[in-house]
């Protein structure tokens, strides 16, 4: 099971590098119909491994429809923003995954218990090579943000009081 989940992000590192190289070209994505409770599961497993320091949960159901879309760069977007929430959280943080059917968009969202985003960045997180992290390079949430364009989507983030953040992904439901 570990292995498979190896070879698995070794795929998807090499897709992280190329889509850094490329980050001024058009993202190459392979869309296929596919099950988001799939890739946010086996994205929480793998985060589960890397030992990051925080309770995750997620509400999956079986009624969401499919997306048209790459897997792996779906899961490099969800772990992008499972590995942010645990830098914004204390010890004890706490993610919750929802999804949700609103049509024509299936839209999941990454809610955690941290300190949330000063208001004063909410308008520049997106940008490439931003961050207010003292290592790190600021392209998570661009490359992310790409990624979900390229899908056809739209990535959206807010502070929800009294703490903690929501970052609310919208793609397209799959149409046959």
């Amino acid at each position: 099971e570990y292995l498979d989940i190896i070879l698995e992000e070794v795929v998807r590192l090499n897709d992280i590098l190329d889509n850094f190289q490329n980050l001024a070209k058009p993202l190459n994505v392979i869309k296929e119909p596919l099950s988001i409770d799939h890739v946010i599961t086996k994205t929480i497993q793998l985060a589960e491994v890397a030992f990051l320091p925080m309770e995750i949960t997620s509400s999956l159901t079986a009624d969401i429809p499919s997306v048209n879309a790459d897997a792996s760069s779906l899961k490099q977007v969800f772990l992008n923003l499972i590995k942010n929430a645990a830098e914004a959280c204390v010890m004890g943080g706490k993610l919750r995954i929802v999804m949700a059917s609103v049509p024509p968009w299936v839209k999941i969202t990454f809610l955690d218990n941290g300190g949330g985003i000063p208001p004063e960045i909410l308008d520049q997180i997106f940008e490439p090579f931003f961050t207010t992290k003292a290592s790190g390079m600021g392209m998570g949430l661009a490359i992310s943000q790409r990624i979900i364009q390229a899908h056809d989507g739209r990535i959206e983030v807010r502070n929800i009081p009294p703490q903690g953040a929501e970052v609310s992904m919208f793609l397209p439901a799959y149409r046959s």
